[in-house]
């Protein structure tokens, strides 16, 4: 709705910036409306977005197997797509019992790394 208010509030004109802004806005209108949509209360929601408000001068630990992942990802939006053809194409010329082996460590690194339990279904509540 924001995304559509906006460019009639500047009278029909778009622009990169506008894009850029509307996305912004349409993408955090969204988060907040996600935490009241998870929130037990109203009050339990507040005290998300106060805690989203404070404490920017400490961080929380951060594993070293989660940063490795994060750094996997950052590094695979900015390598140039085919770079890593040749590799792959060295992987798949493997026996294909050591790629399975290799799919299933890949697995149970994320199984590791990944919460324990299982989380409720989304919608329990409803």
């Amino acid at each position: 709705m924001a995304e559509r208010a906006i460019p009639g509030l500047l009278g029909g004109k778009t622009t990169p910036a506008g894009k850029v802004f509307r996305t912004l806005l349409t993408f955090h209108v969204v988060c907040a409306g996600w935490v009241f949509f998870r929130a037990v209360n109203l009050d339990r929601a507040v005290e998300v977005f106060r805690a989203l408000g404070g404490s920017w001068t400490s961080a929380p630990a951060v594993d070293l197997g989660v940063l490795l992942l994060l750094l996997v990802g950052v590094a695979t939006q900015v390598v140039p797509a085919g770079t890593g053809r040749s590799w792959w194409d060295r992987v798949t010329r493997l026996p294909v019992p050591l790629q399975a082996v290799g799919v299933t460590v890949t697995i149970l690194v994320f199984d590791l790394l990944g919460p324990s339990g299982v989380k409720p279904f989304l919608y329990f509540k409803f």
